[in-house]
């Protein structure tokens, strides 16, 4: 039987996340380089690594942001995600619900191409929004999710 877990976040288990990426989520972080993503994932976020046996398949979690802003939700992962999806959506299902209800309102932006991370966020009860301009993502869906 296949193992399957979720571990706090370490610099080396991410690593092996971004050295193997899926190509659209390689496309959505191309513009920051792997360093301002390590100091983003670990400076005022709670991370996570989903592991298949001792194997990274994708890293999560959420940032905190200012006093107006929602807390920032992210996922990069490994092609091999496709072959476990359906058991870490389920785990992260719980923690968005969990995350919800401690910060009141969670968001980010998702690239207009990238259409299986849309289908991730709605699945997860996020609302996308109407198409917008972002100066490091360019098109980007802002999408959203409150507690009421």
């Amino acid at each position: 039987m296949i193992r399957h877990s979720v571990v706090r976040a370490t610099p080396e288990l991410v690593e092996q996340v971004f050295d193997n990426l899926r190509e659209d989520a390689r496309a959505e972080i191309g513009g920051f380089s792997k360093e301002v993503l390590m100091r983003r994932i670990f400076e005022k976020s709670m991370s996570f690594v989903g592991l298949v046996e001792q194997t990274p398949i994708c890293a999560y979690g959420i940032r905190e942001a200012g006093v107006l802003e929602p807390a920032e939700v992210w996922l990069v992962s490994t092609p091999l995600i496709e072959t476990f999806a359906l058991r870490f959506l389920r785990e992260n299902r719980k923690f968005m619900d969990w995350a919800v209800g401690q910060y009141g309102v969670l968001g980010g932006f998702v690239q207009v191409g990238n259409v299986r991370s849309q289908r991730w966020l709605r699945w997860l009860g996020f609302e996308l929004k109407p198409e917008a301009e972002h100066s490091l993502l360019g098109r980007v869906y802002p999408f959203e999710r409150r507690l009421f």
